[in-house]
């Protein structure tokens, strides 16, 4: 793949490319066997690699004679300009064995061996084996009578992953340019740990697979259990060694939880164009813990540095220092003294809740009469709290310049006054900077997702051109939120979708737009 830009804008021209070539093989072999005729087997073997390499260069110039010359190397001046490249392969070998008896006893066993060479040559490889069971236990005969329940299947598996997702040459002590004005000289880029290695997941899982009343209910469970090892992640160092991370397998984590999803056929139309009415209602919980740690030393990240990574608790928790109020008699707010020396200080600081939500699930119903479809999706999520970091400069007693929000309007004003918001204070000693639980808040909310009005078009009146098929409809997204979350969006994260420590924090983050559209959809 290539791209390549130019541009001119004011005097201002940039000219460059950038090149990422990706090269997947793949060969494997099939081998399908029978015994009888209610059993059949099948055996899979094979093997891939991928090769990654991606260049960029870039250039930047100003002072141009003329906008018809407008690329970098028609400028007066060359004033910026970049350059990259790097590689990244990756090799496997992978197998996997199916077979089926007697329709009611299933079985599926895989085997895989992936190379990557984001690692050290002793820790390059990694062996990730999995195997899943299932039993439809209404084809059982001595367990016939439970058919008139429906279909019932129960599931099981055990399989371990891999993660790789970590920056090329991450465990290789590299070296890159650093000059000095015009001399040139070169510097350390990356502290060396060859003993990286792959992050692996080792989950569990039990399931139930039930249909009844002829297909018009469906119920589908699954208890899942991962523990993850080695995670990946840039631990900090010292100073002092000239870098202040690198990249190492520094502890556990464990995920546990629920996953529940249940279809219904609610009003079953007997025959085209008669009313229909069908739902859709998915319910999921987990349990998130960090289970080890390097030397049991936490982490930090996140916007001021309020997610911590801390063994039995969940990753990227809030930890501040505890809010208990406002002194009556002075306005100060005040907060715990969690060891008792005297003074609150860093060292005070507690775990004050999930990033993460604990529960999160949906429900969509849609109706159909004759020509006519309604869609309708509800989805909902809790157990969490959300850092709001827009209070650090709008509720900090007027200490900045910032816009402030409304519910400073209740703060204290006079001896005796009973309230949670601290005294206006323009030298900020008042208390109402320090980040601490008075700036956390729920993250729970129900959303109206979705709302869909569609109507079919009779195909006698679309036969000009040889439309078929088609479909009117309007649409809105995004279209109430109910929530005690007092910023914008409760559904946020200011760290970004990739942070893995830096979660559930606000601070200024664009809100989600509310949206209508009208479109036409149709074959041909």
């Amino acid at each position: 793949m290539l791209g390549t830009y130019s541009s001119s804008v004011n005097g201002i021209g940039k000219s460059g490319y950038s090149t990422g070539n990706r090269f997947l093989g793949e060969g494997f072999l099939t081998y399908n066997g029978a015994i009888g005729d209610r059993s059949n087997w099948s055996i899979v073997a094979g093997a891939s690699t991928e090769r990654n390499n991606d260049e960029l260069n870039f250039l930047r110039g100003e002072q141009f004679s003329s906008p018809a010359m407008h690329d970098a190397g028609s400028a007066a001046n060359v004033t910026d300009y970049d350059a990259s490249r790097s590689q990244h392969n990756l090799v496997s070998y992978f197998s996997r064995a199916n077979f089926s008896l007697l329709d009611r006893y299933l079985l599926t066993a895989s085997l895989r061996r992936d190379g990557s060479s984001r690692f050290g040559q002793n820790n390059r490889f990694g062996m990730f084996p999995a195997v899943s069971a299932g039993w439809v236990i209404t084809n059982e005969p001595f367990l016939h009578p439970l058919a008139r329940l429906g279909s019932i299947k129960l599931r099981g598996s055990f399989g371990v992953t891999g993660n790789q997702g970590i920056s090329n040459y991450a465990y290789l002590a590299t070296y890159g340019a650093a000059n000095y004005g015009t001399l040139p000289g070169i510097s350390p880029n990356n502290f060396a740990n060859p003993n990286l290695k792959w992050e692996q997941t080792k989950e569990t899982d039990i399931g139930l697979d039930w249909t009844m009343l002829g297909g018009r209910v469906a119920l589908i469970g699954d208890y899942y259990n991962k523990k993850t090892t080695n995670l990946l992640v840039a631990r900090p160092i010292t100073g002092t060694s000239g870098f202040t991370s690198f990249f190492d397998n520094v502890g556990d984590v464990r995920n546990t939880g629920a996953e529940f999803q249940l279809t219904t056929d609610n009003i079953h139309a007997a025959k085209s164009g008669d009313f229909s009415w069908n739902t859709d209602l998915s319910f999921s919980t987990n349990h998130n813990e960090i289970t080890a740690l390097y030397d049991d030393q936490p982490l930090y990240g996140g916007v001021r540095s309020v997610n911590s990574v801390r063994v039995g608790a969940p990753l990227g928790a809030f930890y501040v220092l505890k809010f208990t109020g406002v002194d009556p008699a002075t306005g100060d707010a005040v907060y715990q003294d969690t060891n008792k020396d005297g003074s609150v200080t860093a060292d005070d600081r507690v775990l004050a809740g999930n990033a993460s939500p604990t529960y999160w699930g949906g429900v969509t119903n849609t109706f159909t009469w004759k020509n006519f479809d309604l869609k309708g999706f509800l989805q909902f999520s809790g157990g969490n709290k959300i850092f709001n970091a827009m209070r650090i400069f709008a509720d900090d007693g007027g200490y900045s310049y910032d816009n402030k929000l409304d519910y400073v309007l209740s703060r204290w004003q006079k001896p005796g006054d009973i309230t949670n918001e601290p005294r206006a204070s323009f030298d900020g000693n008042s208390g109402a900077r320090q980040i601490s639980t008075r700036m956390l808040e729920s993250g729970s909310y129900t959303r109206l997702q979705e709302v869909t009005l569609g109507y079919r078009i009779p195909s006698s009146l679309m036969r000009i051109g040889g439309l078929q098929n088609t479909r009117l409809y309007v649409s809105g997204h995004n279209l109430a939120t109910f929530t005690g979350y007092r910023g914008y969006n409760p559904d946020v994260n200011s760290s970004g979708s990739s942070s893995s420590i830096g979660l559930g924090s606000d601070f200024y983050a664009y809100p989600l737009a509310r949206t209508y559209s009208v479109g036409i959809s149709t074959e041909w």
